[in-house]
């Protein structure tokens, strides 16, 4: 697996990931019940670039690894290293996928990890879920009807295609 940070450039490997706290600072958070030293229990068992990984709180960060390496588990180990450590509220952090079942799964995970309050989504329903609470302030009313689950509606104008070149 490769660790790589953005800045301005791609590189690999940061020069230092962001320091973690030191681990024996007990302060209690603030939107959590657990201590801060609670975090580096999050960075167990982790190798050592799956660990720079999760260690990196801050800025952007690009894993690139091939099936089964430990992707996915390396960024759900950095997210709640995130909040564990205070560095980022839980309500501030949105991970996204694509499929329901891959948000299920990351929901579960993060949860396991204690980093309740984080939301796990796929990007439509991210996106459906922004576009509701930002249309009716720029529309200035209610939000339209949007179609969460097209196939009542494709089956209905499948219906009515058959009867249509039926009767013809």
């Amino acid at each position: 697996m490769r660790f790589w940070s953005f800045g301005r450039r791609c590189a690999v490997r940061t020069t230092k990931p962001q320091q973690p706290r030191p681990a024996e600072r007990t302060v209690r958070a603030r939107w959590h019940h657990q201590d801060v030293s609670d975090a580096e229990v999050v960075l167990e068992g982790l190798d050592p670039e799956q660990r720079a990984a999760a260690s990196a709180v801050r800025g952007p960060v690009c894993i690139l690894a091939g099936a089964g390496t430990g992707k996915t588990r390396a960024i759900t180990h950095r997210i709640a290293y995130a909040v564990r450590s205070e560095a980022v509220p839980p309500g501030q952090l949105l991970a996204v996928t694509f499929t329901a079942r891959a948000a299920g799964q990351l929901r579960d995970r993060l949860r396991r990890l204690g980093a309740q309050g984080v939301q796990a989504r796929t990007f439509h329903a991210a996106a459906l879920r922004q576009l509701s609470y930002f249309a009716p302030r720029v529309l200035g009313g209610t939000m339209p009807d949007v179609l969460v689950n097209p196939i009542r509606m494709v089956g209905n104008a499948a219906a009515r295609v058959v009867k249509v070149t039926a009767s013809t």
